[in-house]
């Protein structure tokens, strides 16, 4: 006896298109991580008790505010070592600054595609000149 035959929806389409390529799941895998660490940034730097706005004086030198350290200050304290002049720690600055650049980088694709999707919705709707010109 045949089975019968099912239909499968769009984004079921959709997921399995995506799931045969790498390329695309290991980008959905490295955003999935972008979004979690933007989320769960300030958590993480209170983890490592780090601050992007909390001066540093003791790690860095008198002289020109150099790091103290070598390698631009890398420590446990600090693991991506601090800024010259005023020893703001770098990890803390590049989680904070993820957030601010996903939610600009987000809020700018969903604003592209709202506009693309209502400018291809006229052009294809009343067709003729009006296509012709908003397609160009």
């Amino acid at each position: 006896m045949l089975k019968p035959m099912v239909g499968k929806s769009i984004p079921q389409i959709i997921w399995g298109r995506l799931r045969r390529d790498r390329v695309a799941m290991v980008c959905l895998v490295i955003l999935i991580v972008y979004y979690a660490i933007a989320i769960f940034g300030p958590f993480v730097a209170g983890l490592f008790d780090i601050s992007p706005y909390k001066l540093d004086s003791a790690a860095i030198s008198d002289l020109g505010g150099q790091p103290n350290l070598p390698f631009g200050g890398i420590s446990l304290s600090h693991p991506l070592g601090v800024e010259w002049g005023t020893g703001r720690d770098i990890f803390a600055q590049l989680l904070f600054g993820l957030r601010i650049s996903l939610v600009i980088a987000t809020t700018a694709t969903l604003l592209t595609v709202f506009f693309g999707v209502f400018v291809g919705i006229v052009a294809g709707y009343t067709g003729g000149k009006t296509d012709a010109i908003l397609v160009a």
